[in-house]
């Protein structure tokens, strides 16, 4: 090999060796623009996602007129002469309030547990998003908590998810944050904070941040103290699951969570916090429905005649259960407690003198009579009747026992019939109580029967 072929035999393999050597870093450039690429893609994807949720592809979502006019249905209330409360009438047993009536320390603890930045943003915390993307999904911290905002949380409120699959809850999520973002766009914050407490579920029924107080304190939402606020405020993270009525340890210690919270947040000061986390769950639990209350009976019957008046006198314009009317009445509960009392106490004596009479007795034949008429007319018989049995048909299946008694859920002391049951109801006295004022006519009391 000559001189000059062994140089150019030489840089030849120079050249190749360069070549190799650049392999590597084309890899790595191709890595990197393939992930830019791909990083293009699901930017597109998921905003051609987002434009077709906007547009309604998957559902339509609400506009403008619609959120501009929420109506919470309302319950209404019915008033003693003296102002105290008697039952309610509602579809969603809710009490709407204004801000001025909620205690601050409710505000306070809602922002400090459920969306610190509330006042930062604009119905999207992407701080928080990003927090539930690394901590919660990757790294698999579920004490993280969620990344709804109190406006996403309040658009869920609002208009209820649908479907449990995994692209249902994508398609929702996206709505909450589209809906999130109308409502900051039409509302202040504090309308927001406001339109969130009277919407938010309690559990049993209990709708919105007044009836919730009322129930589990039986206060004004606007006289909590700071440990009761932070107890339902924890409720809003799982309200069965935190309920201070059916589990009071696994609701203190949710609570203390809340305090703490607004202690590293300086709603409440670390000696404040330090005295409420050892306070038990304080509860003055009132439950007020169809069935409690004052005078129930007396309820029942206005009822109907609110519904008639009403229809009557503003067709469909005024709705009894949804438009929260304050209903005053003749009823005075010192007068009506008296009758309460006066009723229970003579008729335990009177049941007692009767079953101590009869004993095991009947007074009534069971083949013709009172005991035949109440059993025709049992929602038990109209049913069986209607689905074709003859009456020998119906008096054999009611005569098969299918419930215990109240009070011994495991049957020892035997299983009851139906038949069972008319035969107890019919050996119960009942007995009417009505005070009246003879000048005026007014109802000051009024008992329908031993139990409601």
């Amino acid at each position: 090999m000559t001189k000059k072929n062994h140089k150019n035999h030489i840089s030849s393999r120079n050249k190749t060796r360069r070549k190799q050597a650049k392999k590597p870093f084309s890899t790595w450039r191709f890595l990197i623009k393939l992930g830019i690429q791909l990083l293009l893609l699901g930017i597109f994807l998921s905003s051609f996602f987002v434009l077709l949720v906007w547009l309604g592809m998957f559902g339509s979502l609400p506009g403008k007129e619609d959120l501009t006019n929420i109506e919470n249905h309302t319950a209404s209330e019915v008033f003693t002469s003296d102002g105290k409360l008697m039952g309610r009438y509602f579809i969603e047993n809710r009490l709407t309030i204004g801000n001025k009536n909620i205690s601050p320390h409710l505000i306070n603890a809602l922002i400090a547990t459920e969306d610190s930045r509330f006042f930062e943003h604009k119905g999207i915390d992407y701080i928080s998003l990003g927090r539930v993307l690394f901590k919660t999904m990757i790294a698999r911290n579920k004490s993280q908590g969620g990344g709804s905002t109190i406006s996403q949380q309040l658009a869920r409120n609002l208009f209820p998810r649908t479907g449990n699959s995994m692209f249902d809850l994508t398609v929702n999520k996206v709505k909450e944050t589209i809906i999130a973002n109308r409502l900051e766009k039409i509302y202040n914050k504090d309308q927001i904070l406001n339109l969130y407490l009277n919407t938010v579920s309690f559990g049993e029924e209990i709708f919105g941040i007044e009836t919730a107080s009322q129930r589990f304190f039986s206060k004004s939402a606007g006289d909590l103290y700071p440990y009761e606020a932070a107890t339902l405020v924890g409720m809003l993270a799982a309200n069965t699951a935190y309920s201070p009525r059916l589990y009071p340890e696994q609701s203190r210690k949710r609570r203390n969570i809340v305090l703490r919270r607004m202690a590293e947040q300086g709603w409440i000061d670390s000696g404040d916090y330090s005295k409420w986390i050892n306070e038990p769950i304080h509860l003055n639990y009132r439950r007020i429905d169809h069935n409690t209350g004052i005078a129930p009976y007396f309820r029942d019957i206005l009822q109907k005649e609110l519904e008639s008046y009403l229809k009557n006198n503003f067709e469909d314009s005024i709705n009894l259960y949804t438009d929260g009317l304050r209903i005053y009445t003749s009823i005075e509960s010192g007068i009506q407690a008296y009758a309460d009392y006066a009723v229970l106490l003579q008729m335990n004596r009177l049941q007692k003198e009767f079953n101590e009479h009869w004993k095991n007795q009947s007074p009534w034949d069971e083949s013709t009579g009172l005991f035949i008429e109440t059993v025709r007319k049992s929602s038990r018989y109209q049913r069986l009747l209607a689905d074709g049995h003859n009456e020998n048909e119906i008096m054999h299946l009611l005569a098969k026992p299918i419930s215990t008694l109240p009070g011994d859920p495991e049957g020892k002391a035997g299983k009851l019939s139906p038949l069972d049951s008319i035969r107890q109801s019919l050996l119960t006295l009942h007995a009417g109580f009505l005070a009246i004022d003879p000048a005026t006519g007014y109802i000051l009391a009024w008992v329908g029967g031993i139990d409601h």
